[in-house]
């Protein structure tokens, strides 16, 4: 995997957008664009199918995507790995080498055999494309969500990760994040002792509750440096009944290592220790808030303090007038709460997660001086006014994408509240939250 000397900030894009740039016969637009919950690439030769770790490798990312939202494999791209995203991203694109067959029959045979139930409506394109003057060959797979009734879908193991052959295996894929999740034996032994529960259908979003807003709040607001604020707090709940598995053991290892998308960025958990208090691991420092609770519900919280997600409208700690929103900050702080529950809570729910629902809160505006809100899109430059001193709460479904989830949040927010039109929006490109934008400000 190479590493360019000058790394380009990267950048998120849809399955849609990428099957709309390889018809266009130009795959320059994917330089840049590093993988994601629904976006794969691999290299020249990207499975061996004359074997069974190549057949079992592809049978196994499809199911991964399908048993989450759905995806695209891009194969004949470069991939380099970014210095500071912590991400893989398209660096070239030197096309799929012309021994590497696969056709859409081979492609439905190899489901119908491994997949279980198979995975239908797969989609297969094998096409010249032009990659910086030079004509190259790409080859794409799109993979549909599997339809709630046929979850999860379950794939033939066919070798071990160092290719040793294996019989009578099976596995239970799902894309989280970049990556391929694999659940447990025991749990889905677990699940199969108690009878599957599938989601229900969808129904309209059920806010998180007021007693856990409450809750988290009224304990925030006895704290001496978070009292004369107002506080924005994030909340997000399965719409299933689930359990967060190893909960204090794993979970809690892992929320204390836990590292942040930006480098100097919002990796408090790095840095202090998370509390067992009842039954939630929460994690406190002067300036933010965050628990997690075994049924898988998620809060995070901070104050708009001068010091943190806010700056002060004359300078820069004076509490007399107006607060500053540092709208970046508070991008940021959304995104970041979102990955928590999505990348590390989803993936060790039994059963898995499929919905969220997600509640924005910001409260506690009358404790602003004039009860007004000045939203900033950089420090110390004023933008838009808000004057209401109305709690404001926003509630939405999520789709288990920080990215796709955060911009939403983000625009209701600032559109809602202050009027700021979609392009002005901060730390948001294709309809996602871009990290890139919160190292260049």
């Amino acid at each position: 995997m190479s590493q360019p000397s000058d790394v380009p900030p990267t950048r998120t894009a849809s399955p849609t957008e990428v099957v709309a740039w390889l018809a266009t016969g130009n795959v320059e637009p994917l330089i840049g664009v590093r993988e994601s919950a629904t976006v794969e690439f691999k290299g020249g030769r990207p499975y061996d199918l004359s074997g069974r770790k190549g057949k079992g490798d592809l049978v196994s990312d499809i199911a991964s995507f399908a048993n989450a939202q759905g995806g695209v494999i891009v194969a004949g791209a470069e991939m380099a790995k970014h210095p500071t995203e912590n991400s893989e991203y398209c660096c070239g694109f030197p096309g799929v080498a012309s021994d590497f067959v696969v056709t859409l029959e081979q492609l439905t045979m190899l489901v119908r055999e491994h997949c279980h139930p198979p995975v239908h409506g797969l989609e297969l394109r094998d096409q010249q494309i032009n990659f910086s003057g030079d004509t190259v060959r790409a080859v794409s797979i799109v993979v549909p969500p599997a339809a709630e009734s046929d979850r999860p879908v379950l794939v033939n193991r066919l070798t071990t990760e160092s290719g040793e052959n294996l019989s009578h295996a099976v596995g239970w894929p799902t894309r989280h994040g970049d990556g391929t999740h694999w659940e447990q034996g025991s749990r889905i032994r677990q699940l199969v002792d108690l009878g599957m529960r599938r989601p229900s259908p969808a129904q309209p979003t059920v806010p998180v509750g007021p007693s856990t807003i409450e809750r988290h709040r009224d304990e925030l607001l006895q704290r001496d440096e978070w009292i004369q604020w107002p506080l924005l707090l994030v909340a997000l709940r399965p719409e299933s009944s689930v359990t967060v598995n190893d909960f204090y053991g794993e979970l809690n290892s892992e929320l204390r290592g836990w590292q942040g998308l930006r480098p100097m960025g919002f990796n408090f958990w790095t840095s202090f220790g998370v509390e067992q208090v009842d039954d939630e691991l929460i994690l406190r420092t002067e300036r933010m808030h965050l628990s997690v609770s075994p049924s898988g519900v998620v809060v995070g919280a901070a104050p708009l303090s001068p010091s943190f997600l806010g700056h002060a409208a004359n300078s820069y700690w004076d509490r007399q007038g107006p607060v500053g929103v540092n709208s970046i900050a508070v991008a940021e702080f959304i995104a970041e709460t979102l990955r928590i529950a999505y990348d590390l809570v989803g993936p060790r729910t039994t059963p898995p997660v499929y919905r969220w629902a997600v509640e924005i809160n910001l409260l506690e505006l009358r404790r602003t001086q004039g009860a007004n809100l000045v939203y900033r899109f950089k420090p110390f430059t004023q933008s838009k006014l808000a004057t209401s001193t109305n709690d404001y709460r926003d509630t939405f479904a999520g789709t288990g994408s920080y990215a796709t989830d955060g911009y939403t949040a983000v625009a209701n927010l600032f559109g809602r509240r202050f009027g700021v039109p979609e392009a002005d929006l901060p730390s948001t490109g294709d309809n996602q939250i871009d990290p890139a934008a919160w190292t260049r400000t």
